[in-house]
């Protein structure tokens, strides 16, 4: 098949925001011709090919290159635009789709307490160990599968060691086994923890970060808490401790819903028109 689009997969990008992109342009390549490739590799581009760059250091990338940035929610458009100052003329508003993926097997013991978060400036560890806190407190059988890598994870160790949690926090495996996914960012632009559990029919609780409303309505596919109060997500997750078919149910939604409002057929031709439009001069887009 002709390679009409490049992907240069940037080396920051992290497991999972690596395989979400994986799914979608291995869906992609029903539609066009696709080679995937590590950013900063030396082989020689494909005659008029278009190039997608999905990197997380886009700011780095952005002023040395003619590019698009490829806003994947109206929040994330919105930021770019008034914080970031991106003209008009290089943004493209284009939504990540909703995945149907295996459900993953629930644990049949403690609850597991996912958190996909790199241990940066832009995680919130507070929320994360407060609401450890909470269900010792309260003896509930729970565990927080965390990364154990990251230029704050000595950090979150003290706060653990503080607060004797030690038997509370283990290891997030390389397969992400999780009952719950607790988002707690400070801050989100593309939410791909989310699209990505919820694919397996992971349930999610998630703090108020801007632009969750796009995906997750409290109560119904989810549970959305103020960012800065501990005990409604102690509460929560105590509760979806307790009560195995509110888990199975709230993931079922969030993963029907999501695959509904963002389906991937659709998805898809929207971004086979961004990305291979009629006029095949090279440009490159960066994601």
């Amino acid at each position: 098949m002709e390679q009409n689009l490049e992907c240069l997969m940037g080396g920051d990008l992290l497991p999972w925001e690596r395989h979400y992109f994986m799914a979608l342009l291995r869906a992609l390549e029903s539609q066009m011709g696709v080679r995937v490739r590590d950013l900063g590799s030396s082989e020689p581009l494909a005659p008029a090919s278009r190039v997608w760059i999905i990197a997380r250091d886009w700011r780095r990338l952005a002023p040395k290159l003619k590019v698009k940035l490829l806003a994947h929610s109206p929040y994330a458009h919105r930021f770019l635009k008034e914080m970031e100052r991106v003209p008009s003329e290089n943004l493209v508003e284009l939504p990540l789709p909703g995945f149907m993926a295996e459900v993953r097997p629930r644990s049949r013991g403690p609850l597991r307490v996912g958190c996909l978060a790199a241990l940066t400036s832009d995680a919130n560890l507070a929320f994360l160990v407060s609401g450890a806190h909470y269900v010792s407190q309260h003896g509930v059988p729970v565990r927080f599968h965390v990364r154990q890598t990251g230029v704050l994870f000595a950090h979150l160790q003290a706060m653990i060691a503080d607060l004797q949690l030690q038997d509370y926090f283990e290891p997030l495996d390389e397969a992400h086994a999780m009952d719950v996914l607790l988002h707690a960012p400070l801050k989100s632009e593309t939410f791909i923890p989310v699209l990505w559990e919820a694919a397996h029919g992971v349930p999610v609780l998630t703090s108020d970060v801007p632009g969750i409303e796009d995906l997750i309505t409290d109560g119904q596919d989810g549970f959305v808490v103020p960012v800065n109060e501990v005990r409604p997500v102690g509460e929560l997750i105590t509760r979806l401790a307790e009560n195995e078919s509110l888990r199975a149910a709230l993931g079922d939604k969030l993963r029907q819903s999501l695959a509904k409002r963002f389906p991937l057929d659709r998805v898809l031709e929207q971004y086979r028109t961004v990305l291979l439009p009629r006029a095949r001069a090279r440009q490159s887009a960066a994601a």
